[in-house]
């Protein structure tokens, strides 16, 4: 069993409901092991990769190129969701997308898991604080437990390396970005960790 861990798998996992699990690994085994990525994963990959071209500096017409090889209505939608991000940046002035550099070996041990943080982008605050975004850019809502679970731990690996860093998700479908809503428990950590590593299969 792996002893590592991104915080947006334990976040997911450590909420997930037994049913839930048992749903995904059934959806798994019908699907089949493929070579490369499903589908979907490839779908939102390309979002979030013309997104991130948005971040630096793109103009959303151009970002469309990475979504170009999808079919009518897939394609729509995924430029619904770049011009969604568009829109955020325009009203969170106080935080500066342009990508920066991902921290080094930003990760933390939590009970003998190694959790990092795997955030999909680096950006900044207006005060010049890091600021590690997660980019949710599926239908489903994300459970606001999950959401808090994710930031927490996020929070908990920035602290742990003493770095001067924020955490946010970037809703892209409701157009927001959620921020930690409250501070975080140590015990809390640890419970969400060995709540994902014993559903971890």
């Amino acid at each position: 069993m792996s002893n590592r861990l991104t915080v947006r798998k334990a976040s997911r996992l450590a909420v997930a409901t037994e049913e839930e699990l048992a749903e995904q690994a059934r959806l798994y085994q019908r699907s089949g092991q493929r070579e490369g990525m499903s589908f979907p994963l490839w779908y939102t990959n390309c979002i979030k990769l013309a997104v991130k071209d948005v971040c630096a500096g793109l103009s959303a017409n151009d970002a469309y190129a990475r979504l170009a090889n999808f079919p009518g209505p897939l394609k729509d939608k995924a430029e619904g969701l770049v011009r969604n991000f568009v829109e955020i940046v325009a009203a969170n002035d106080d935080v500066d997308f342009t990508p920066r550099p991902s921290p080094p070996k930003c990760s933390a041990t939590v009970d003998g898991v190694i959790l990092r943080t795997g955030q999909d982008v680096a950006v900044a605050s207006q005060d010049g604080r890091l600021l590690l975004l997660y980019l949710h850019v599926v239908d489903a809502p994300l459970k606001a437990e999950q959401a808090q679970t994710l930031l927490h731990l996020a929070q908990y690996i920035t602290d742990a390396k003493q770095l001067n860093a924020e955490v946010a998700i970037v809703d892209v479908p409701r157009k927001r970005l959620i921020k930690v809503a409250e501070s975080y428990d140590p015990e809390q950590i640890r419970k969400a960790v060995a709540s994902a590593m014993s559903k971890l299969h």
